[in-house]
């Protein structure tokens, strides 16, 4: 039961970081930095422009990494909420689910699962 609780909370931190956003907040961040990289490298900016487009990246990044940080946490609690809730009325056990969740191969199989289903998500979207 452990085993099967461990897997769908893991599925459901995926899912909420996910629908959160964070995924694509951590884009985001890229692709903000990539914008600014830009204005730096022009020559035909001026460094007035140019220190102004740093600034802006520089607090754009921050408040998505604030942002990034706070539903990441989110993610997390509400699953270890629920699983505590769980524990609560006698069924299953957080503390067994996050010893499976440190095995080798939970974390592997996880990783892999996860990444393919990402670029299937991914894939969908853009279809």
């Amino acid at each position: 039961m452990n085993a099967l609780l461990a897997v769908l909370s893991a599925a459901m931190i995926a899912v909420l970081f996910e629908r959160l956003g964070v995924v694509s907040r951590a884009s985001k961040v890229s692709r903000i930095a990539a914008e600014s990289l830009r204005v730096v490298r022009d020559p035909d900016v001026s460094d007035r422009i140019k220190e102004k487009a740093l600034r802006r990246t520089a607090v754009r990044s921050t408040n998505l990494g604030l942002q990034i940080i706070g539903l990441s946490l989110l993610a997390i609690v509400i699953p270890l909420a629920a699983l505590s809730a769980m524990e609560a009325v006698g069924f299953g056990s957080v503390a067994s689910v996050l010893s499976i969740w440190q095995r080798l191969d939970f974390i592997l199989g996880a990783a892999i699962l996860g990444t393919i289903a990402f670029f299937i998500s991914r894939t969908v979207a853009r279809s």
